[in-house]
């Protein structure tokens, strides 16, 4: 199939996915628990996705008679998780897709029928069968596709262990790689930050979806002097989220996604207060209902070293952290290994400036948040990224090879 007949097909596909948007919306609340307004955006998400890979063109002309042509790899190996189970495969397919390429796709389980229906709905847009190429399973058949001699390169968002092993596997054969590994994510939190303002949006960027986001922010660096006000108004902001069934407009939090995760949050709480953490609210499981629910929950007075503070939980766990001035929560914000997304909130530009400079993140926010667009750059530093970043353009550089063309003399 020609790249211009694939074009069609994904100008068909964005308006498909509006079309399927509320079942597609229903299943992500059935399939993976995802609360209704976070579901409604990954749609909205998917589709500006799909507008952005076809803005890639696979020639650009520098000047009469020099042409960059991209081509594409030949099979590549698409490996995605069960977070964002239309956003990431609907973003990776098409970029693969419009740069030539035929995709084999990995998908996480737990998104099974979303995986499918996705499938079934660019099937029914045009694209031929087999072009899209589905396996299932876990671990060894991930490792076995990645090395597996017909695959050109290899596109993944998973764990950082993953992550690392998939790496390994590339580097020995010679395999580009594009991994986003997930994040530790920290705001910094000055003396002069809007406090009473920002502390709601604050609470759901820290426990929204259960926590179960790459981009949760999940520790919060705090001048010492704002600690005691924070925990406050932290903590009744924290009660104002709604621990609720995600099919309802007014859930804010959600369950987790299987029971052995929700034995897993619980468990690495208990333990942290074992290790002499102090509970500032939450940390009890939900048993009142079906689901496997567990409280929004902050912790403070951890080591910076203590595991849950350097590792990636992904539940509803944030993680208080005093900071005794803006370059000791600095040193605060950058002590993990990972590095997708840092923020900062104050009223001081010079901060500001300095913050910006000095971060090891691939995201910069400040105390309003963050809306991803769908064209940007997606990527961390550190153990967050591997190879390329995500979207936009930088999609079209990892899913094609770059080839010069010049013709005519000089």
């Amino acid at each position: 199939q020609s790249v211009d007949a694939r074009r069609q097909v994904f100008r068909r596909f964005v308006e498909a996915l509006r079309l399927a948007e509320a079942s597609l919306v229903e299943q992500l609340v059935r399939e993976v628990g995802k609360p209704w307004r976070e579901a409604m955006g990954e749609l909205a998400r998917s589709r500006g996705h799909v507008l952005s890979a076809l803005e890639l063109d696979t020639q650009e002309c520098i000047e009469t008679g020099a042409t960059v042509v991209y081509q594409p790899h030949g099979v590549v190996a698409v490996i995605t998780p069960w977070n964002n189970p239309v956003a990431i495969p609907v973003g990776k397919l098409a970029s693969a897709l419009l740069m030539g390429n035929s995709v084999v796709w990995k998908p996480a389980f737990q998104a099974d029928n979303i995986t499918r229906r996705l499938l079934a709905l660019l099937q029914d847009c045009g694209l031929p069968d087999g072009l899209v190429q589905l396996v299932n399973g876990g671990a060894p058949q991930v490792y076995q596709l990645v090395g597996h001699p017909d695959v050109s390169a290899v596109s993944l968002t998973g764990p950082e262990q993953a992550g690392r092993s998939v790496s390994a596997i590339c580097r020995s054969v010679g395999k580009p790689l594009q991994a986003e590994l997930g994040g530790n994510n920290a705001l910094l939190v000055l003396a002069d930050a809007d406090l009473s303002g920002q502390v709601s949006n604050w609470v759901r960027q820290a426990f929204g979806f259960a926590g179960q986001r790459c981009t949760a922010v999940r520790r919060f660096v705090v001048e010492r002097s704002l600690v005691e006000r924070f925990e406050s108004l932290f903590a009744t902001a924290m009660e104002q989220l709604q621990l609720r069934n995600p099919a309802l407009d007014s859930c804010d939090v959600g369950p987790l996604i299987s029971a052995a995760q929700l034995a897993r949050v619980s468990g690495a709480v208990k333990v942290a207060l074992g290790r002499g953490a102090r509970l500032v609210a939450g940390g009890q499981s939900c048993t009142d209902g079906p689901g496997h629910y567990f409280q929004p929950t902050l912790l403070a007075d951890l080591d910076p070293g203590d595991p849950l503070v350097q590792e990636e939980l992904f539940g509803p766990v944030a993680i208080l952290q005093v900071a005794e001035d803006f370059e000791h929560g600095m040193r605060l914000v950058n002590g993990v290994r990972q590095g997708l997304l840092a923020g900062i909130a104050t009223a001081s530009q010079c901060h500001y400036d300095a913050f910006v400079q000095q971060a090891e993140a691939g995201i910069l926010i400040d105390g309003s948040g963050m809306r991803i667009h769908p064209a940007a750059p997606f990527g961390g530093r550190k153990m967050s990224q591997i190879g390329p970043p995500e979207h936009g353009v930088w999609d079209r550089q990892f899913f094609s090879r770059v080839q010069m063309r010049y013709r005519g003399a000089p």
